[in-house]
């Protein structure tokens, strides 16, 4: 995991010339979460950093929501494919960990990008597979000028 986030840094800095989050289209989007599926009802925050250009946005982002179990921590990349700068769709993927029981697996999910966000996971947690969906609501923080 280490070597992946090591390599997708790497790869971030060259495409932005090594200006970390000092264009214009870099953003910190800060948002509530709510949802439930296999695992019961979920609520919490998520924090982003991404950067788009004309045709995706990339970056990381971090997840905390409180479910019956506890709660649950996720973080790791996310893409947005983008059409005549227009979300399309976007997909994320990462590592999670339930603080509760103190298990970790992993996490993929789909998502609508906008202001208000439906999306769909997929979670392996403690040798267990459960699906989720929800609306997410976030408010776009530009970085940099």
């Amino acid at each position: 995991m280490k070597l992946f986030f090591t390599s997708l840094l790497f790869f971030l800095s060259f495409h932005l010339n090594g200006q970390w989050f000092n264009l214009p289209k870099n953003y910190m989007p800060v948002g509530l979460n709510a949802g439930g599926g296999g695992n019961g009802g979920v609520i919490g925050g998520e924090l982003s950093f991404l950067h788009f250009n004309d045709e995706i946005g990339y970056g990381l982002f971090f997840d905390a929501v409180k479910n019956k179990n506890g709660n649950r921590i996720f973080a790791g990349p996310e893409f947005l494919a983008l059409y005549k700068s227009k979300f399309i769709i976007g997909l994320e993927a990462g590592a999670v960990r339930n603080t509760g029981s103190n298990k970790t697996g992993f996490m993929a999910g789909i998502f609508i990008p906008y202001y208000v966000i439906p999306y769909f996971r997929f979670f392996h947690l403690d040798r267990k597979s459960f699906a989720e969906a929800g609306v997410l609501v976030k408010i776009p923080i530009p970085l940099g000028g």
